[in-house]
């Protein structure tokens, strides 16, 4: 028990001596083992439940805090954020108490293993794509199912991702929903309006400048850890948290392909589009960024794994080589050609990732960015498909036995047939427009949206087609 541990208490802003509890027993079932770390609000142990043996780690609250309301709230809904998540790749909660002085404290699991940010050290800095693909996919699913259920983590970074080693292989585990906020929770708004809670560098500009939050601050933070992941530096640097804050709230993050130049540009979109400035401007919410770094990855696959092409040296005949009595070589006999390796894969990641995303796609997903709305050229093609079909209505109309001899039918004819070539017009930039609309969601991984964008293109192409351009042609003739 005689274990110190100093740190800087960024919550209260004064330097803390921590004296460890190891050796202690809490709830009579728990055994503290050993110090592991402290931080602003409380510390962290390996501890063993007596009861079934089991290893586990434990949150302690620091006692200096436990008679503050607020901070007690904050700290135990952790332990609610958590429960409700409830991922393969996020900790769970085992278990949440008080010692006998009324301290709360929180049971989590207990992993072996390392921080991602000590796996970039290790690995001098930055890993490869794949690799960090392979790590940082299974935490932008855990956010996705978070974000879902309406929680807001607000603390991702390099030190909150744990690479827990399971069974002979890594799993990456999203801790620390200390400061997380949830959007349904009937408990009292634990932080002020105008209040910043997080690690500077990995807060967004919103987050920084105290307004109102939602899932996008934490698809701004996975940008950041990509961007880091990849490149070795952050988007922003400074030495101190307030030169982060006035940069992020001012300034604008370098480009990733100048940067980090070797990161495919496809991949470096992706994450730029994470970094704008605008939460709209954004991916909604962690799924869809899931589909886009999925749709990237399927991208640079088949690229990586399309051998090149080999060049076979020239071969010169000269005049002595038709003087040779050469054997005929007997014709090789034919094999049946192996399955391609790019096959095997492509249909692996369609079965395994494109299928649910087909499945769970929905039409206009919860906080989809303002810039995407497939609907309003489903609207306005509708109203100009009205007006070019009363248009060819008036032209049929005058051709009818009551205006057959009337002097003004001939003039009706030609206003209609100007009517239908205008509706021709605009219906082909509608339909342009849809399509270049669904493209993009296409691509972003909108794929309910792009293919409806896509079928409105189509239907309006053919209304400018034949409604517009045959009948607006047949109205101009009958003016003359």
């Amino acid at each position: 028990m005689g274990e110190t541990l100093d740190l800087n208490d960024t919550e209260v802003g004064a330097a803390l001596t921590v004296r460890s509890r190891a050796g202690e027993r809490l709830a009579g079932k728990y055994d503290l083992l050993k110090l592991l770390g402290a931080g602003g609000m409380g510390e962290v142990y390996r501890a063993e439940n007596v009861l079934i043996g089991r290893i586990v780690a434990i949150k302690v609250l620091h006692p200096h805090l436990a008679n503050e309301p607020e901070v007690v709230a904050r700290f135990l809904q952790e332990g609610r954020a958590a429960n409700l998540l409830r991922h393969p790749n996020a900790v769970d909660i085992l278990d949440v108490g008080q010692d006998d002085r009324g301290t709360p404290f929180i049971v989590e699991e207990f992993f072996e293993g390392k921080d991602l940010g000590q796996a970039i050290d290790q690995a001098g800095g930055k890993l490869p794509w794949q690799e960090t693909l392979e790590l940082l996919l299974p935490v932008v699913d855990a956010l996705a199912a978070a974000h879902a259920r309406g929680i807001v983590h607000r603390d991702v970074k390099p030190e909150n991702v744990f690479l827990a080693e399971e069974g002979g292989r890594v799993v990456p585990k999203l801790l620390d929903f200390g400061i997380s906020l949830l959007s349904h929770s009937t408990s009292p708004r634990l932080t002020a309006p105008g209040t910043a809670l997080g690690t500077p560098a990995y807060m967004a500009p919103e987050q920084v400048l105290g307004a109102n939050l939602d899932v996008r601050v934490d698809v701004w933070a996975l940008g950041v850890l990509f961007y880091e992941v990849l490149s070795g530096v952050l988007p922003f640097e400074s030495d101190t948290p307030n030169g982060f804050i006035i940069q992020i709230a001012t300034g604008k993050p370098r480009p990733l392909s100048e940067v980090a130049p070797q990161v495919h540009p496809e991949l470096a979109e992706v994450i730029m589009r994470c970094l704008e400035r605008a939460p709209e401007a954004r991916y909604g919410d962690a799924a869809r960024l899931g589909r886009a770094l999925r749709m990237a990855r399927l991208s640079m696959d088949s690229e990586t794994e399309a051998p090149p092409t080999p060049v076979l040296p020239e071969r010169r005949l000269t005049a002595a080589s038709f003087d040779l009595d050469l054997p005929v070589p007997e014709p090789p006999k034919p094999q049946a050609p192996k399955p391609a390796r790019r096959v095997d894969v492509t249909a692996g990641i369609e079965l395994e990732t494109v299928a649910p995303m087909i499945v769970r796609a929905p039409w206009r997903p919860l906080a989809a960015p303002a810039s995407i709305h497939p609907e309003r050229p489903v609207v306005r093609g509708l109203g100009f498909a009205v007006f070019a079909v009363a248009g060819f209505g008036l032209l049929k109309w005058t051709r009818g036995q009551f205006l057959q001899e009337h002097l003004l039918a001939p003039y009706v004819r030609g206003v209609a047939g100007w009517m239908l070539l205008a509706s021709t017009v605009v219906s082909a930039v509608l339909a342009l427009g849809a399509l270049l609309r669904g493209r993009r969601m296409w691509r972003d991984g909108e794929w309910t949206g792009g293919v409806i964008a896509m079928l409105v293109a189509w239907f309006f192409g053919m209304v400018a087609f034949e409604v517009g351009a045959i009948g607006g042609v047949s109205g101009l003739l009958g003016l003359s």
